[in-house]
């Protein structure tokens, strides 16, 4: 998905951090960690928001933390509607399961952005095949690693080093992750209470119940 609106005002329109820089994120330079308020005409909710409109943010606020196009978005609610379980923790794991999230939940990578750069490029295999598609489902037991003769695995082993034990770096317990090899392996699929990102997921299917 592209993004036409200045990332950080993406996340004060939202009022909360959807980490789209990735590393700069967790500094002091992020603009909710400043304080600054929404763009003018974006306030979060307020008692004379329409239900369609809270609906809507809450919508949007996932498809943007995500990196995710609307078509793109509704086919999986569409898929989780057809699925067993809550209709909204089935989009959530979908959503969680997608190749470029786990290359950031696992703390190799600061950004969805940058994670589909890389797997673009060819530089990202699931089970010893390259895939080139950020929107790739894992499964259970599926292993991911990045390509071999990739230039910056150092410097994802440093990063790696240096973040190990930070509160913004804790692998979910879904995903096992093998730090020198820089691999990482699906151990069963992401639980809702797993989904670190704060949101009423009953808001987007009432929104697409419509």
């Amino acid at each position: 998905m592209k993004i036409r609106t200045p990332v950080c005002k993406i996340c004060r329109r939202e009022g909360v951090k959807l980490f789209i820089k990735g590393l700069r994120c967790h500094t002091g330079k992020c603009a909710i960690d400043k304080g600054r308020p929404a763009p003018s005409g974006h306030s979060r909710y307020s008692s004379r928001d329409s239900n369609y409109r809270v609906q809507l943010r809450e919508k949007e606020k996932v498809r943007a933390y995500y990196g995710v196009a609307e078509g793109q978005f509704r086919r999986y609610f569409r898929m989780a509607e057809k699925s067993r379980g809550a209709t909204g923790e089935k989009l959530l794991e979908y959503l969680e399961r997608r190749l470029d999230n786990i290359l950031v939940v696992s703390g190799f990578i600061d950004s969805r952005r940058q994670a589909r750069q890389l797997i673009y490029g060819g530089n990202v295999r699931v089970n010893g095949k390259r895939v080139s598609a950020s929107s790739y489902l894992a499964k259970t037991a599926d292993e991911v690693e990045f390509r071999p003769g990739l230039k910056i695995r150092p410097q994802i082993k440093e990063k790696v080093a240096a973040s190990s034990g930070q509160p913004a770096r804790v692998v979910p317990a879904w995903v096992a992750v093998d730090k020198e090899a820089l691999k990482i392996k699906v151990l069963r699929e992401p639980a809702r209470s797993e989904v670190t990102l704060p949101v009423s997921e009953g808001h987007i299917v009432n929104l697409y119940s419509r």
